[in-house]
Parts: C-alpha cells; sequence; structure tokens
C-alpha cells in the first residue's frame, strides 16, 4: 500500500507568483506572490477546510490543485486512480452560471470529463449523466434541457454531478455555496455531506464562511497572506484558536442574539500588499500580540499539548514544538 493510498493528496511548500506589469523587453516589473510555501495533506473520506479572508490565496490554492495554474515552485502528488486516464481531482466552481457551457446539453456538461479521456459512446454517457443526475436530486428525464433552463440551486447539483463523473480522488469545492439562496445553500451542503457519506469521498472545502466550515470539515486550515498559519481538528481550531489572526477572523463573525456594538470587530487593517512580502511574520504588522520575535520568519510549529496533530505559525504560543 502505497503513503498516496491513505493519503489522497499531498502539497509540498507551494508557491505562486503572477507577473505584474511588464517594461517594453516584456520582462516582469514585480510580482504578486498568491502562495507563499502551503503545505498540506488530505486524508482519504475526510474534509478538509479552507478558510480566510478575501485575497488570502484560497482560490489560487484551487486553481493549483486541480491543475489550472503551473505552480512556481512546489508540488501536488495525487493518487492516480484505478483507471489512471481521467485527472483524480475534480473541482466544484463558485458561480454555477459561468462554469457551466450555455451551448451544451446536460447530459454533455456533466460527462464531458468521461468523454474527453475515454471517448464513450452517447447512449454510454447518456445512461451516466441519467444515473449521476438523479444521484444529485435532478430528474434523469431533464438532462436534454440546456443549462439556463434550471435554477441556480441545480445548475450547482449539475456542476458536482460533473465533478463526480469521473470518479475523482479528490473534489475541490470552491466557495460551491456563496452565489447561492441561504435555504438553497443548506440543501446543496447536506447533498454533500450524503454523496461524501454514500460514496466514500474526499472533500477539499474553501470558503470564507467559517459557520459553512465548521458545518461541513473534519479539519481546517486557515490561510493569511498565501501561508497556512494554522492546522488541526475543525473543533480544535475553531472551537479554541491558537494563532492570533485565527482568533480575530473567529471574532469578526457576527454573534446571533448578541447587540453588534457588544461584539469585537477584527482588526480593521486591510490585508498587507502581496508584491512585497514583510521579511519576518506576516501577520506582524495586524498582530496585537506582536513582540520582536515576530521579526523573524515563523514556521508551522507542532503542538505537543494536544492529543491530535495541530500546528501554530507562531513562536508565541504556549505548547510548540
Amino acid at each position: 500500500m502505497s503513503a498516496l493510498d491513505a493519503v489522497p493528496l499531498v502539497v509540498e511548500d507551494l508557491q505562486v507568483r503572477f507577473p505584474v506589469g511588464r517594461d517594453w523587453l516584456g520582462r516582469p516589473k514585480s510580482y504578486a506572490h498568491a502562495l507563499n510555501g502551503v503545505g498540506l495533506t488530505v486524508r482519504r473520506g475526510e474534509t478538509l477546510g479552507v478558510v480566510g479572508e478575501s485575497g488570502c490565496g484560497k482560490s489560487t490554492l484551487a486553481q493549483v490543485l486541480t491543475g489550472l495554474v503551473r505552480p512556481s515552485a512546489g508540488a501536488v502528488r495525487v493518487a492516480s486512480g484505478a483507471s489512471g486516464d481521467v485527472r483524480p481531482v475534480q473541482i466544484v466552481f463558485q458561480d454555477p452560471n459561468s462554469s457551466l457551457d450555455p451551448r451544451m446539453r446536460v447530459w454533455r456538461v456533466i460527462t464531458e470529463p468521461v468523454f474527453l479521456h475515454r471517448r464513450s459512446g452517447r447512449a454510454t454517457l447518456r445512461e451516466l449523466a441519467a444515473r449521476l443526475a438523479e444521484q444529485v436530486g435532478l430528474r434523469a428525464e431533464h438532462i436534454d434541457r440546456y443549462a439556463h433552463e434550471f435554477s441556480g440551486g441545480q445548475r450547482q447539483r449539475i456542476a458536482i454531478a460533473r465533478a463526480l463523473a469521473s470518479d475523482p480522488e479528490v473534489i475541490i469545492l470552491d466557495e460551491p455555496t456563496s452565489a447561492l439562496d441561504v435555504s438553497v445553500q443548506a440543501q446543496i451542503l447536506n447533498l454533500l455531506l450524503e454523496l461524501q457519506r454514500s460514496r466514500g469521498l474526499t472533500y477539499v472545502f474553501i470558503s470564507h464562511d467559517v459557520s459553512v466550515i465548521r458545518h461541513m470539515a473534519d479539519r481546517v486550515a486557515v490561510m493569511y497572506l498565501g501561508q497556512i498559519v494554522e492546522l488541526g481538528a475543525a473543533e480544535e481550531v475553531l472551537g479554541a484558536p491558537r494563532h492570533p489572526y485565527t482568533r480575530l477572523l473567529l471574532e469578526s463573525v457576527p454573534q446571533v442574539g448578541e447587540p453588534a456594538a457588544a461584539q469585537t470587530p477584527a482588526d480593521t487593517t486591510e490585508l498587507p500588499s502581496n508584491r512585497s512580502l514583510p521579511a519576518g511574520c506576516f501577520f506582524r504588522e495586524r498582530c496585537p500580540r506582536a513582540t520582536d520575535g515576530c521579526e523573524r520568519p515563523q514556521l508551522l510549529n507542532r503542538l505537543q499539548d494536544l492529543p491530535v496533530a495541530h500546528e501554530v505559525r507562531c513562536h508565541r504560543v504556549a505548547g510548540a514544538a
């Protein structure tokens, strides 16, 4: 048994930078550093939640994991899957309106990943599409319709069926409910949980919504400025956060039944520019606990006082190795 049988997705020191502007010779004037040394493992059958504010690199991470963006450095290792002829990672995008081809009938949309790799016949693809449509709560007789004939929630169900078509090792869920009404969000989240239980799926669930991550995730990775600053079991990270940024992120979530004036807001300063990265701790300028030691680069350190692996990128956290 290989290591990827139990851990189908491994990310090692992932770095991504994008050129910003070019001179008259076509050379980049500067770079935007989107990911800055991200390391992750995803265990088979779990949901790894990735949370952070806008601009922290969550969507770039999703694009790298699915092969849409090539990393500047580092590596992504994924289990090859049983057949080996279909990419073992699929994605459900944030907006179903823009992620589904309006010129294709739904059965073609759902089975496109399979058709591109196996060139299966029409009858085989229609049978697969009808079966997957029923699994995600759609009627099999509707697979001849076009995407615009469905509601937003139904279109996201189509996107989920498409992600399932190639039987992937890992499914990336990039803000899959943020474009939907609240009642529809709950339906899609429950569908994802049911599919995970029945099919043994492995998810990387990316969101800025802490309540959604709390509902879905087994483990949580908190991102800040292209780095993982805290990583551990969901109940530990969200229930007893150790990194100052995680605490501020959770404090920014409005609490039901508590007056808005009594709630403690997070630091309102903006995320620092990723064109010139800080030399030390990336969170130092916004951290209420910053000291001279924060001027040194911080590494993910495992806490020794917890039975389950819990890592924090902060030298001031008690119990760090």
